[in-house]
């Protein structure tokens, strides 16, 4: 049996092509090239797409306010791909945890020690512990479990 392997060289269509990909799955940014990967534009397309291919932006769009903000806006998480700047700027970091209140694991120490934080991941985590909660109850009193 042969079996195809996806061919991950880098994105040979033009700037346009490259777009709708992204648009569609933005994890198709790990095939363009390193000036497709520096284009502000396309990357956040990609990352509002989805909020991890902000993994394959340049180094200098992973330092950038904006792209950085709509990444962790659709997912806390991607703070991890931020710059270490980001990862240290107060706004940035209150945007990810309101978001995936584990984002605070990829924050600065001194923000993670911050109270203001801490109290939010805190709420974000009751939050999720209660809604958690509820849904269990309701499928217990549903199902009889």
């Amino acid at each position: 049996m042969v079996v195809a392997k996806r061919v991950q060289t880098p994105f040979i269509g033009d700037r346009r092509d490259l777009l709708a990909a992204v648009r569609r799955d933005g994890f198709a940014l790990r095939f363009a090239s390193e000036l497709l990967r520096d284009d502000k534009s396309v990357v956040l397309a990609a990352v509002a797409s989805h909020p991890y291919a902000l993994l394959f932006a340049s180094r200098a769009l992973r330092g950038d306010p904006d792209v950085v903000k709509v990444a962790v806006e659709g997912d806390g998480i991607a703070l991890k791909y931020a710059s270490a700047r980001l990862r240290a700027d107060r706004d940035i970091v209150l945007s990810a945890v309101g978001s995936n209140g584990d984002a605070l694991a990829y924050a600065s120490d001194e923000l993670r020690a911050d109270r203001e934080m801490v109290l939010l991941w805190w709420h974000m985590q009751r939050a999720h512990l209660g809604w958690s909660r509820a849904r269990t109850l309701h499928s217990r009193a549903t199902w009889g479990g």
